[in-house]
């Protein structure tokens, strides 16, 4: 798969190939347009919360594209405006099996404060606990929603 890694201090880089031993490229691309514009800095969160976890996590989705992410605001009343997921910087995991997404949710605060992140965002409770989103918004450069787009934000 071709895909554009962008890394901590927003320069980009095209690269072919798989994205991590754990994140497949269906789960990374675009289920729309199959392009994938990815942080490098949620790859190391996931990858190190993974390899903690010792199983597999599911994406049910990483990056989208502005295209499929105005199609979602149309379809759910929930959908944000200005996602993450379209600078590449949010996933929405699966929970796995035998796991609470609270449980799920400690191994990536574990794992920002091992590689020096601040607290990611999280999303589950509007979801009903169905999945766990997680972002690392605030990183973004020229953060469009400075005051949504904090470290540590729950919803």
């Amino acid at each position: 798969m071709l895909y554009t890694l962008i890394r901590e201090d927003w320069t980009e880089e095209t690269r072919e190939g798989t994205v991590s031993p754990y994140i497949t490229n269906n789960e990374a691309a675009c289920s729309h347009c199959g392009e994938a514009r990815l942080y490098e800095p949620v790859i190391k969160l996931f990858e190190k919360a993974r390899k903690a976890y010792g199983k597999p996590i599911n994406i049910n989705s990483f990056y989208r594209c502005p295209e499929y992410q105005e199609k979602l605001q149309g379809s759910n009343p929930n959908a944000a405006k200005i996602s993450p997921h379209t600078y590449g910087v949010a996933m929405d995991l699966a929970i796995p099996y035998g796991l609470t997404v609270l449980q799920l949710k400690s191994y990536f605060t574990q794992a920002a404060k091992e590689l020096g992140f601040l607290k990611p965002r999280f999303g589950h409770k509007q979801y009903k606990d169905a999945f766990l989103h997680v972002d690392l918004a605030f990183m973004v450069k020229d953060n469009p929603v400075p005051s949504a787009w904090k470290p540590g934000v729950e919803w």
